[in-house]
């Protein structure tokens, strides 16, 4: 129990800016959302043309 009174009396810091991946602007959580949601729905084609995109727009991207 010590360690859960030391933990009330000292808040953990944020570690992100608090906005979650979804919620954060850019292409990048795009191109990844839109990837999981074609291979979700089994579309294949459009899945590979957009992956072509994303490894263009974004090469040094390993989630590309």
């Amino acid at each position: 129990m010590g360690w859960l009174r030391h933990m009330a009396d000292h808040p953990i810091k944020a570690v992100g800016d608090g906005s979650t991946f979804w919620e954060k602007p850019g292409t990048e959580s795009s191109y990844f959302l839109a990837a999981c949601d074609l291979g979700a729905n089994k579309r294949w084609r459009p899945l590979s043309r957009l992956a072509s995109e994303w490894c263009t727009q974004e090469p040094n991207n390993p989630e590309a």
